[in-house]
């Protein structure tokens, strides 16, 4: 392993590694699978492919994608469930070769103001659960058929 602090996260034996967390917000199950979390240092870690593993290239994907969002209800739902976090970040891993690596660290206000996003996400699924015409504009469910490139063409 060439990325010697990735490769230090990745050897924790003491992390957990993809794990299902259950949990609840208002009443509400909802459930997150995570990448690593190490208890001690109560530091929550995702794995991520990209393009490109340089800082600037992968943070603008970063919050174009919203992974600051995805990596805050993680953290929101293990902390739910007594596995509190502290610290997030992300180990970048680019594609192609040379398939260089970066760790990428949060500072606490991107966690911060991602979960307010979650919660208003989670509150507005909560007030519409059952409505077949809810204000978040996403209908009860959405059949998706196969792409006119998948339909063409001899299987």
């Amino acid at each position: 392993c060439e990325h010697e602090f990735a490769c230090e996260i990745l050897s924790n034996r003491d992390a957990l590694r993809e794990c299902a967390v259950f949990s609840e917000y208002k009443g509400r199950g909802i459930k997150t699978m995570f990448d690593l979390y190490d208890p001690g240092k109560r530091f929550l870690w995702d794995v991520k492919t990209t393009r490109n593993a340089h800082a600037k290239h992968f943070c603008d994907d970063l919050f174009a994608l919203k992974y600051d969002v995805q990596l805050a209800m993680y953290a929101m739902i293990l902390t739910n469930e007594g596995l509190p976090v502290e610290q997030a970040g992300f180990i970048v891993v680019e594609k192609e070769p040379p398939w260089a690596v970066n760790v990428i660290i949060f500072k606490p206000e991107v966690i911060l103001r991602a979960e307010e996003v979650v919660r208003d996400a989670l509150d507005k699924i909560a007030v519409n659960y059952n409505d077949p015409n809810p204000t978040t504009g996403w209908p009860q469910f959405v059949e998706v058929g196969l792409p006119y490139s998948q339909i063409i063409g001899d299987f």
